[in-house]
């Protein structure tokens, strides 16, 4: 009996926290000129300039190799590239319906 009483008052205190995503616009992010980039290891897809999109796939692949040097491991192929989308400014940030205190999301996804 009490033990029902605990599971039903942490799913209560938990769901919040599941249900935290906002409304995404799709207009604003349709209206977006979003372009894609591939590297070795990532797969960027962004709506900054060509020139700061460039820059974001060289220092995504510069902190995979620096963060092998700091940590002491032998770097290895990806069995998959690591899907990126990086928004350039809050405004797109938040039409993904991302609440206004994360930073960023990341998501492991299977299949």
């Amino acid at each position: 009996m009490y033990k029902r009483i605990i599971i039903t008052i942490s799913l209560i205190a938990v769901l919040p926290t599941i249900c935290i995503a906002g409304k995404v616009n799709v207009k604003r992010l349709n209206k977006a000129n979003w372009i894609y980039f591939e590297t070795k290891n990532f797969r960027v897809i962004t709506n900054t300039k060509e020139e700061k999109a460039l820059e974001i796939v060289r220092e995504l692949e510069n902190f995979k190799h620096f963060l092998s040097i700091i940590l002491g491991y032998e770097q290895q192929a990806l069995s998959e590239k690591v899907s990126v989308v990086a928004a350039k400014n809050g405004v797109s940030f938040k039409s993904f319906g991302i609440p206004d205190y994360y930073a960023g999301l990341l998501s492991k996804t299977y299949g």
